[in-house]
């Protein structure tokens, strides 16, 4: 973070202007979180929950992790747990036991869900959009536009 804050002070306006071309212009980092636009404000996302406030059954649009430690990360790729994909919540053991998540977007090669079984403080750190809620605004937004 240090490194960045010092970059952004030495980089001019056009150089970030090339840079956020060259990255596609993104609007959230890897993690899910929002990188600010231009002039400061934040890119418009519905409401997260974590997947353990998913009801058994229930699957949501990954959005967010919320740890920054980058062995964490680069497990949760490893199992296909990354922002953008399509999760199921499939059991939640009590007592803050195991949580089984399937991802729905099979990886290349794969015919089914991948099913992984992670630790509760690691599930309740992967903040989705419920499905439900995301076909409501989806809809709503196609609707303002006819």
């Amino acid at each position: 973070d240090n490194e960045a804050h010092r970059l952004e002070h030495a980089i001019s306006a056009a150089f970030e202007d090339r840079m956020d071309g060259l990255c596609g212009y993104p609007t959230h980092c890897p993690h899910g979180d929002p990188i600010p636009r231009k002039d400061g404000t934040l890119p418009p996302r519905l409401p997260l929950v974590a997947v353990t406030n998913l009801k058994l059954g229930e699957s949501g649009s990954l959005q967010r992790v919320g740890i920054t430690d980058s062995r964490i990360l680069r497990y949760l790729e490893r199992l296909n747990l990354t922002p953008g994909k399509t999760v199921r919540l499939d059991d939640l053991a009590p007592f803050r036991g195991p949580v089984t998540v399937s991802c729905l977007q099979a990886r290349e090669h794969a015919d089914a869900p991948e099913t992984q079984v992670i630790g509760f403080e690691l599930a309740e750190q992967l903040f989705v959009v419920p499905q439900q809620q995301a076909q409501m605004a989806t809809e709503l937004l196609h609707k303002s536009y006819l």
